[in-house]
């Protein structure tokens, strides 16, 4: 069951004559949120400009597939197909690179249609037809599909989720964990020499401070990559994988450090008292 205003309701029940846009909000796991229309023209509505991907340049061209519904718990999904040209950009560089550099995982998807009874008068509202999260991306050499799946995807994840297991259960700078990532995170600039998997420019630290932590590109080629870090020495990443590009000098990015989740790595952090964690249970191979 959809909602519609009492606005809408009549609109629709008198025959028209009315316009209709649908209205696209993706919201990256970064924060950043691109509204667009598929409509002649921006659209305005609760305040939000949602531009047109046919009158302004610089946007992918969107085609939105068939939304597949089904009563009960199974899960919904919709394909969400992305044009590409040059000057197409997201987070300020080529879409198909941003995509590939996996600023599209995990996005949120919410799909809305406005019925105007002039272009712009969006007083009546928007039918939601669906919301939900990017499960894969498919990228082309014109075009990225995004296979979007509803939030009854989260119903699929395996119970008990808590098992006893030496380490802790906690996610490094979740809300169990307590930890502020945003306090440990520094920025840094590439320096001359950089390859796919070393990069120099973090703030100089002991050896391997950022071990097992996470390296996260903000400009150049590799924007909105992110990558664990295997060792670091003074101001020097070593990455576990490489980069979908190797960075140029001037590059910035960000990174912080890791936790090995052990008492000893929770005390380091003087954060003991969250470790949920089981240390003294005993290897498979000497227990009875």
């Amino acid at each position: 069951m959809r909602y519609a205003s009492a606005g809408m309701i009549t609109l629709l029940a008198t025959g028209g004559p009315y316009l209709m846009a649908d209205l696209y909000t993706l919201t990256l796991q970064s924060g950043t949120i691109y509204r667009w229309c598929d409509g002649d023209a921006a659209v305005t509505y609760n305040a939000n400009t949602y531009s047109s991907v046919i009158d302004q340049g610089g946007l992918p061209v969107i085609e939105r597939g068939g939304i597949r519904q089904a009563r009960g718990l199974e899960v919904s999904t919709m394909d969400l197909t992305l044009y590409t040209e040059d000057t197409a950009q997201i987070l300020g560089i080529n879409a198909a690179r941003a995509a590939h550099n996996g600023a599209l995982d995990s996005a949120y998807v919410r799909v809305e249609r406005a019925f105007m009874p002039t272009w712009g008068n969006t007083t009546n509202g928007t039918i939601i037809l669906f919301e939900g999260s990017v499960a894969s991306v498919d990228i082309g050499s014109t075009r990225i599909c995004l296979h979007v799946k509803s939030a009854l995807e989260k119903l699929s994840v395996q119970m008990p989720r808590n098992l006893f297991t030496p380490a802790c259960m906690n996610c490094f700078g979740d809300a169990s964990c307590g930890i502020s990532l945003a306090s440990l995170t520094l920025a840094g600039t590439v320096t001359a020499g950089a390859t796919s998997t070393v990069i120099g420019g973090a703030t100089s630290k002991a050896t391997n401070y950022y071990q097992n932590g996470v390296c996260t590109f903000t400009s150049g080629a590799c924007t909105g990559a992110s990558c664990a870090i295997a060792a670091s020495t003074g101001g020097t990443l070593t990455l576990v994988t490489p980069l979908p590009a190797t960075p140029s000098t001037g590059d910035t990015f960000t990174a912080y450090p890791g936790c090995a989740r052990t008492v000893a790595a929770c005390t380091a952090y003087s954060n003991s008292a969250r470790f949920r964690g089981f240390p003294y249970v005993p290897p498979p191979e000497t227990s009875l």
